[in-house]
């Protein structure tokens, strides 16, 4: 049991997000994108069109400003200082920008001008931001502030980064997750979902919208692509997923109407496990060996475009499943 606390927490740590992190950038993380998403994004397709990435300087944060800049957009790499962050380091294409995900004031002034905000803060990991860089000020609060700004200067898509399970407190996982983490990360990310979908319930009419996509846990590993993702609904899987296609997949979904003002899940195909059966035990050995402990019906797709339409049916059939 100790040897699965060690492993189970080695992986926590390696996978977790961070909001404004300056630690060294990996190998595949200074790279703009990788290979196989070169070939994906081809030409860039979005000229004169901006986004507003909060917590670019996190991990997942930098490889969605990448991917994005590839894409075309204009991005705005926001961060708490506004300094161009160490992982985008010699990356064209961006405009760095104040973007505290703490303060409403500088969420606004970033969001001006913007076709879409992309929020992949979380809360800092180094012990002396803490205090005013946590679970409660930044995946809970951040979050709704966010949404505020993008309310406020007529964003017309505002994309949330958030965590599977995030909806399942009974869930082994996610108690596992708020305890190796701290603060209740977990259940504040939960709240955060909800105060954003609160504030956009009645803007349907206006051109607004909100996506709010929940990955599995965060990998290193190389992207499989559209081909090979693993999309759910209702929190009832969870699975890994590559940090890079998350980046890719979030970027990817800015024009998709089948995701406006909805909330799912995203793996890697063949990860994916019915949350009903995580209890800690089980936790604990899915996160350190990555043994797929279910399946699914879930049928390989051809792209970016078939893969979201797996969403609507998924909601009117009511499951996953």
């Amino acid at each position: 049991v100790a040897e699965l606390l060690h492993l189970a927490s080695t992986a926590v740590a390696e996978n977790s997000v961070q909001h404004s992190s300056q630690q060294p950038a990996t190998r595949s993380q200074q790279s703009a994108v990788s290979s196989q998403q070169a070939a994906a994004i081809m030409m860039p397709t979005k000229p004169n069109k901006t986004i507003l990435i909060i917590g670019a300087g996190g991990p997942t944060g930098a490889l969605a400003a990448k991917y994005a800049a590839a894409k075309g957009y204009v991005v705005k790499a926001g961060s708490r200082s506004g300094a161009v962050p160490e992982r985008l380091a010699g990356v064209e294409g961006l405009v760095p920008v104040v973007a505290d995900a703490t303060d409403l004031a500088s969420l606004r002034a970033a969001s001006q001008g913007c076709d879409a905000v992309i929020f992949a803060a979380s809360q800092s990991r180094n012990a002396k931001h803490r205090a005013s860089s946590n679970a409660q000020t930044v995946d809970r609060d951040g979050a709704r502030k966010a949404a505020e700004a993008c309310i406020a200067e007529r964003v017309p898509r505002f994309m949330l980064i958030s965590s599977a399970v995030a909806s399942k407190p009974d869930c082994g996982m996610h108690r596992f997750l708020n305890y190796m983490e701290g603060n209740q990360v977990i259940s504040m990310k939960y709240e955060g979902e909800l105060a954003v979908s609160k504030l956009y319930a009645d803007l349907e009419t206006t051109g607004l919208s909100y996506t709010i996509i929940r990955p599995g846990g965060l990998t290193d590993k190389a992207p499989v692509g559209p081909t090979r993702l693993q999309l759910g609904i209702k929190d009832e899987l969870a699975g890994y997923v590559s940090r890079e296609d998350v980046a890719a997949l979030t970027v990817e979904a800015i024009d998709s109407d089948d995701l406006r003002n909805t909330t799912f899940e995203a793996f890697n195909y063949g990860t994916a496990a019915r949350v009903t059966t995580f209890g800690i035990p089980l936790t604990l050995l899915w996160m350190t060996t990555g043994y797929p402990l279910a399946s699914t019906s879930w049928k390989p797709v051809d792209g970016w475009s078939e893969l979201f339409g797996t969403v609507p049916v998924m909601r009117d059939a009511g499951t996953s499943f």
